[in-house]
């Protein structure tokens, strides 16, 4: 037989060999252990690569996957304990702003029955507020109409507005009518004097 042949031979013959393990290794495990079958078939099959050394690569497998769960462990450990420790803090929030509240509303109470309870705004205020939001020539021409059957109430009317809506007011009742503008401004001055218009 030529070397050549002999070597083709073992050559088949290592083949027959490898894919036998490796089905062993797969399926029943009478040849291989199981323990060897969990590390990769290639790994045991490749040039250079042992029995012995696919053995070793497994076992130093298994314990990198137990100290990354033990590390996991740890991890999720410490996440728990830091989610427990800040519920426990907004529980305390919570408790401390229900008596808070319910403080509040004792107070609320209690004021209510000495009669100190805040008033809503009077109808007057309402009418100020509404005069105040008006366009100024529509609230002139208003004014304007009610200064000739209530004066004094023009003159209220005017005292409780903002300023600056006042003004305005005023500007559109002097294009108006000037004599109305003009008995309303010394109505309102002598009011803030305190001298009766």
């Amino acid at each position: 037989m030529s070397p050549r042949r002999a070597l083709v031979a073992a050559a088949a013959v290592a083949l027959a060999i490898n894919a036998l393990l490796a089905v062993d290794a797969l399926t029943v495990g009478l040849l291989v252990p199981r323990a060897e079958a969990r590390a990769p078939v290639a790994a045991r099959a490749g040039a250079g690569a042992g029995v012995g050394e696919a053995a070793t690569a497994s076992r130093t497998g298994v314990a990198g996957a137990e100290a990354g769960a033990a590390e996991a462990e740890a991890a999720y450990r410490a996440l728990v304990a830091e989610l427990t420790r800040q519920k426990q803090a907004l529980d305390r929030r919570a408790a401390a702003l229900a008596e808070r509240e319910q403080r509040v509303a004792g107070a609320q109470q209690a004021l209510q029955a000495r009669g100190g309870a805040p008033e809503s705004p009077s109808g007057f205020e309402r009418l100020v507020r509404a005069y105040e939001a008006m366009d100024p020539d529509n609230a002139a021409a208003a004014l304007a109409s009610l200064y000739g059957k209530e004066r004094q109430a023009v003159t209220e009317i005017l005292l409780g507005m903002k300023p600056r809506q006042a003004a305005a007011v005023l500007d559109a009742l002097a294009a108006r009518a000037p004599s109305v503008a003009a008995e309303l401004s010394l109505a309102a001055w002598q009011r803030e004097r305190g001298q009766r218009p």
